[in-house]
């Protein structure tokens, strides 16, 4: 009888786990010379996976063509229902940049913070909700050099997880 109460509240545990444990994805993205895309997956505040994939800019932009010649009825990105229960906890955008003359370097930034802006405004409008948004652009005048690391966290619940996980691997 014992042994029944302590396994029936281990299983109360794991579901309350399952169901209402954060799930985080954690990715950072570096660009300099390469590119580097850093990706960690953590439960409870645990990491459970870790990955890094550094690239030359060639082979990104080869990556992003193939991306771009898949089929059109090849659904890649989950449906909005689904992205909604995604929240994104921290969104961490620093670029630098500089080029030889400092008028080009002021249009530069003024060019990035409005393209920084309008991702951002459209990562808010995709995902449920976005907290502690910050990105600068710091202009280095008069010497060439562009450096970006985007940093964001996503979290949702472990059950809507593995329940994206399942509806995505039965569609395809």
């Amino acid at each position: 009888m014992f042994i029944l109460l302590i396994s029936l509240a281990l299983l109360i545990i794991f579901l309350f786990i399952i169901i209402y444990a954060p799930f985080y994805v954690d990715i950072s993205i570096n660009i300099t010379d390469k590119v580097t895309i850093k990706k960690t997956y953590k439960c409870l505040a645990i990491p459970l996976y870790s990955k890094s994939d550094v690239y030359m800019p060639e082979q990104l932009l080869d990556k992003l063509l193939q991306f771009s010649k898949l089929p059109k009825d090849k659904n890649i990105l989950p449906p909005l229902s689904q992205m909604q229960q995604i929240k994104c906890q921290r969104l961490n955008w620093l670029t630098t940049i500089g080029l030889d003359q400092a008028d080009h370097t002021a249009m530069s930034v003024g060019l990035l913070i409005s393209c920084k802006s309008l991702i951002i405004t459209g990562v808010s409008e995709w995902f449920d909700s976005v907290n502690h948004v910050n990105y600068m652009v710091k202009p280095i005048y008069n010497h060439a050099m562009f450096h970006s690391h985007c940093q964001c966290m996503f979290s949702m619940r472990l059950g809507h997880a593995i329940s994206m996980y399942f509806k995505r691997s039965n569609s395809n």
